[in-house]
Order: structure tokens, then sequence, then C-alpha cells
């Protein structure tokens, strides 16, 4: 599973994989790209200011869009799905 996780995580810059096991089968079920979905807040300005600069992204980046996910996604597990969805 670690193997798995990090070939799926391959890229981000955090990524929290959750997994199930039902009868001795493990599946995938969560990936978090970001705490809170990047939406949580901190009270205090400057603890945010804080936090933010122990989380650099290079500039220009664009977080939330990484291409070929969701194909990666599809091939690994043998997914199949509706049209071209957004990774």
């Amino acid at each position: 599973m670690l193997a798995l996780s990090r070939e799926l995580a391959q890229g981000f810059d955090y990524m929290r994989i959750d997994f199930l096991m039902v009868d001795d089968r493990y599946y995938l079920n969560e990936l978090t790209l970001y705490a809170g979905s990047g939406f949580g807040r901190v009270k205090l300005p400057e603890r945010d200011l804080a936090l933010g600069r122990m989380w650099p992204l290079p500039r220009g980046s664009r977080p939330f869009r990484r291409p070929g996910l969701l194909s990666r996604l599809r091939a690994r597990f043998g997914l199949r799905g509706k049209g071209k969805g957004r990774t």
C-alpha cells in the first residue's frame, strides 16, 4: 500500500490516501489533496503566515490541477468513466 500511495501521490506536494479493508481485501477509498479541502482557516493572521511559509509552492503553480491523474487512476485500477473527467 505504501508503494501504491507513493505512486498515486507523485507530483503532488501533499496527498492523504485512505484505504478500506473488507473481507481481507483492500480498496482505495479516498484521495485528499489538501486537509480541509484547502479551505481551512487559521484564526491568528501571524500563525497563518507562519504556516504558509512552511509550505512553499513554486511560483505560478496550479496545485489543484494535475493533468493525467484521472487517467493514471483508471489505468492502475481498471476503472472506466463517462466522458473526460477533470484531474
